[in-house]
C-alpha cells in the first residue's frame, strides 16, 4: 500500500509543474583579460492556462490518447502537440465522451460477479480525474500522468483475460490446480490430494475418457488465451526496447519529439540547448531560429539564439536576439547580463554599464551580474569600483571562480 500512497502524494506536486524546458549550459568567455560567464536561459514562457470548460473538452480527447498509448503504445513522445478543443461537437470530443460512458457501463455490468474489473475501471477513472478533468494544468497531456491510472487498466485487462476462459461449473481454484497437475504429472503431491497417488493411466480410466483429463479439468486455461498473452507480451517488449533506445540520449529524445510534433517550438529549443552544451553552436543556432519562427513570443528561444550566435562570433546578431528576448521578457536578469557582456566585448562600455546596473536591480543576488559590471569598471580604469563589484559577487558566492580570477587580475594591475 505504501508505494501507492507515495504516488498519490506525488501527483499533486506534479500538478503545479511542467515539462523540463532546458538545462543550464555555461561556458567561459575571455575577452581582454576579463573572464565572464554566459548561460542559456533556464526557463521558457509559461503555457497559457485554459478555462475549465476548454480544458475538460480537451481532456475528453486526451483520455482517448492515453487509452491508445496503453493498449497500443505507438506515437509516444516526451512533448506532445495536442490540439485544444473549444467545441463539444468535434469528433474527438464526442468519441471520448462515448468511450467514457462505455467504460462506466462496463464497470456497472461487471459489478455483480467480476468486481476486480469494476474496481479497475473505478481506479482508472478516479486517478485520471486528478489531472484530467476540470482543473486546468499548463500541460494538457503528459505521459507520466498515465502511470498511476494504468494500474486500474491492468486490473481490467487481467480480469478480462480471466473472463475469456472461466473454470467450468464454477470449479474452485484448488480443484482446477489439482486437475492441471493431474493432467501433466504422474503423481499428485500429498499436500494437494489426500487420496493415494495414481499413475496418469489410472487417472484417465477413472475419468472415463482416455483422451480427456479428469473431471473438472476442462476449465483449466486453454492454450489460445496463453498464446494471445504471449504475443501481446512479446509485441510490447519490442516496443519497450525501441522506446528505450530513444531515451538513451537526450538529443535523440528531443529529436524524436520534433519528428512527432514538427510545428511545436519547445522541442527545437530543448534540442538546441543540448547541442549548444556539446559545442555544436551552428546546429544549435538553427534549432533556436526554427523555434522562434514557430513561436514569435518564445523569449527563451531568442535568448538561446543570442548565446549561440555569440559563440559563433556574430555579435550584432546576438545583441539583436537578446534585445528581442528582453522585449518579450523585460524582467530576465540573465538576458540583461548576457546583453551587457556583448556590449563589453564590443567595447561599448557606457551601454554595458547601463544594462548591467538594470540587471542588478532585477536580481541583486546574481554573482555574474556583479562580476561583469566589475569587468566594465576594470576596463574603464575604475579599480575601486571594480573591486567592490567582485567582492559583492564573492559575498554572494565565495567560490565563484570568475570573480576570484578577476579580483586576482585587479591585484596585479593595481601594483
Amino acid at each position: 500500500l505504501l508505494p501507492w500512497l507515495i504516488l498519490l502524494a506525488y501527483i499533486p506536486w506534479r500538478m503545479f509543474g511542467g515539462l523540463p524546458i532546458a538545462q543550464v549550459a555555461e561556458e567561459v568567455v575571455t575577452t581582454g583579460g576579463v573572464t565572464i560567464f554566459e548561460e542559456t536561459a533556464p526557463e521558457a514562457p509559461a503555457a497559457p492556462v485554459l478555462s475549465p470548460a476548454n480544458y475538460l473538452l480537451t481532456q475528453s480527447g486526451v483520455w482517448l490518447k492515453y487509452l491508445q498509448l496503453y493498449i497500443f503504445p505507438v506515437g509516444q513522445s516526451i512533448d506532445h502537440d495536442f490540439t485544444v478543443m473549444d467545441s463539444p461537437y468535434t469528433l474527438r470530443v464526442l468519441a471520448g465522451f462515448l468511450v467514457t460512458v462505455g467504460m462506466v457501463f462496463l464497470a456497472w455490468l461487471s459489478w455483480p460477479k467480476h468486481r476486480l474489473v469494476t474496481f479497475g475501471f473505478g481506479w482508472f477513472g478516479l486517478t485520471m480525474l486528478l489531472e484530467s478533468s476540470v482543473f486546468p494544468l499548463r500541460e494538457v497531456i503528459a505521459e507520466y500522468r498515465l502511470y498511476l491510472p494504468s494500474v486500474g487498466l491492468a486490473m481490467v485487462m487481467g480480469g478480462g483475460m480471466g473472463l475469456l476462459n472461466p473454470p467450468p461449473h464454477k470449479a474452485s481454484a484448488g480443484k482446477a490446480l489439482k486437475s492441471f497437475l493431474a493432467k501433466y504429472f504422474d503423481l499428485l503431491p500429498e499436500w494437494l490430494n489426500s487420496s493415494p497417488a495414481l499413475p496418469r493411466e489410472a487417472l484417465k480410466e477413472r475419468s472415463g475418457d482416455k483422451g480427456s483429463p479428469p473431471a473438472g479439468g476442462e476449465g483449466v486455461w486453454q492454450s489460445w488465451p496463453v498464446g494471445v498473452a504471449a504475443v501481446i507480451i512479446l509485441t510490447l517488449s519490442i516496443f519497450t526496447w525501441q522506446r528505450n533506445s530513444v531515451w538513451q540520449d537526450a538529443a535523440t529524445l528531443w529529436q524524436d519529439a520534433i519528428n512527432k510534433a514538427s510545428t511545436k517550438a519547445r522541442p527545437y529549443n530543448n534540442l538546441g540547448t543540448i547541442l549548444l552544451e556539446r559545442g555544436e553552436a551552428t546546429a544549435a543556432a538553427e534549432k533556436f531560429s526554427r523555434a522562434t519562427e514557430l513561436d514569435a513570443r518564445y523569449a527563451a528561444a531568442y535568448h538561446n539564439l543570442g548565446t549561440a550566435q555569440a559563440k559563433l562570433g556574430l555579435l550584432p546578431e546576438a545583441i539583436d536576439a537578446y534585445q528581442q528576448a528582453l522585449a518579450l521578457d523585460p524582467s530576465s536578469a540573465t538576458t540583461l547580463v548576457n546583453l551587457g557582456t556583448m556590449y563589453l566585448v564590443q567595447e561599448n562600455l557606457p551601454e554595458a554599464e547601463r544594462v548591467l546596473r538594470v540587471a542588478i536591480a532585477r536580481d541583486a543576488r546574481s554573482p555574474r551580474a556583479h562580476t561583469v559590471l566589475g569587468a566594465v569598471s576594470l576596463k574603464q580604469g575604475r579599480f575601486q569600483e571594480a573591486r567592490e563589484q567582485f567582492e559583492a559577487a564573492l559575498a554572494i558566492d565565495p567560490s565563484y571562480a570568475s570573480a576570484l580570477n578577476n579580483l586576482e587580475l585587479l591585484e596585479k594591475l593595481a601594483r
